[in-house]
C-alpha cells in the first residue's frame, strides 16, 4: 500500500488541533483506491489529534491468497501552527504463532500485527494476535515467530516483558504470563508464573484445539 494523499483536519490553523484525519491510499494487492477517516474516538479513544500521536493504518488481506495486511505507523506533528503526518521510527513485523513441534497445527487468524522500535542498541516490539489453532500432533513450547533481529547472544539472562492472554489455560498455581527471549533468538516464548511455583513454558496443552486465543504483549531486549 501507498500514502496517496493525507490532509489533517483543519491544518494550518495555529493552535487548533485536528479533529481528524483524511488518509487516501492505494491497496495494491486489491488494486483499488480506499479513501478513509481516522478520527479520534477509533485511535487512542479521545476525541481530538495531539501532537506526536500515532496514527496506524492498515491494508487489506490480499483477497484469495493469504497475505497479511501492511500496516503503516504515522507520526502527527504541528510545526508553527501547521499539522502533518510523517513517518515515524516504528516499523511492522508479522508475528506467527506456531509450537515447537508444529505437527498438524493450522492458525486462522482474525488479527495478526506487530510493531517495533530499535533505539540506543535495544528492540522493543509490541504484538497483538487473536487466532483459532487447530490441532491433534502438535507438542512442545508455545511461540511467537518473526521478530525482525535476533536478540544478543551474551545477553546474561533472558529478557521479559507483559503479556495479556485470553482463554488459555495456566498450568496450576500459575497466575500471570510474561513474554520471554532467550540469547540469539527471533522469537517469543511465553513464561507462566505464580506464587511460590517455579515458572513453567506455556506449550501445546495449554491451548484448546478449536477455541479462539488471544496474546498482547510488549517486549524490549538487546541487539
Amino acid at each position: 500500500m501507498s500514502i496517496k494523499h493525507i490532509q489533517p483536519g483543519q491544518a494550518g490553523v495555529s493552535n487548533v488541533t485536528p479533529s481528524w484525519v483524511y488518509i487516501e491510499t492505494n491497496d495494491t494487492y486489491a488494486t483499488v483506491t480506499t479513501p478513509g477517516y481516522l478520527n479520534g474516538a477509533a485511535h487512542e479513544y479521545i476525541n481530538t489529534f495531539k501532537p506526536n500521536m500515532l496514527a496506524v493504518v492498515s491494508t487489506k488481506t490480499a483477497p484469495g491468497i493469504g497475505v497479511a495486511p501492511v500496516v503503516y505507523i504515522l507520526q502527527i506533528t504541528n510545526t508553527n501552527g501547521v499539522w502533518s503526518l510523517v513517518g515515524s521510527n516504528l516499523a511492522t513485523w508479522t508475528p506467527v504463532f506456531t509450537f515447537a513441534t508444529p505437527g498438524d497445527l493450522t492458525v486462522v487468524y482474525t488479527q495478526q500485527v506487530g510493531w517495533y522500535e530499535i533505539s540506543g542498541g535495544k528492540l522493543q516490539a509490541n504484538f497483538v494476535v487473536s487466532f483459532t489453532p487447530t490441532f491433534t500432533t502438535s507438542s512442545g513450547n508455545a511461540e511467537l515467530t518473526g521478530l525482525p533481529i535476533l536478540s544478543n547472544a551474551g545477553l546474561l539472562d533472558n529478557a521479559f516483558g507483559p503479556c495479556h492472554t485470553e482463554t488459555i489455560t495456566y498450568p496450576a498455581s500459575c497466575t500471570y504470563v510474561l513474554s520471554e527471549i532467550q540469547p540469539s533468538k527471533s522469537l517469543i516464548l511465553f513464561s507462566c508464573c505464580g506464587s511460590g511455583v517455579t515458572s513453567v513454558l506455556l506449550g501445546a496443552s495449554n491451548f484448546s484445539t478449536g477455541v479462539a486465543v488471544g496474546l498482547q504483549g510488549t517486549i524490549t531486549y538487546f541487539l
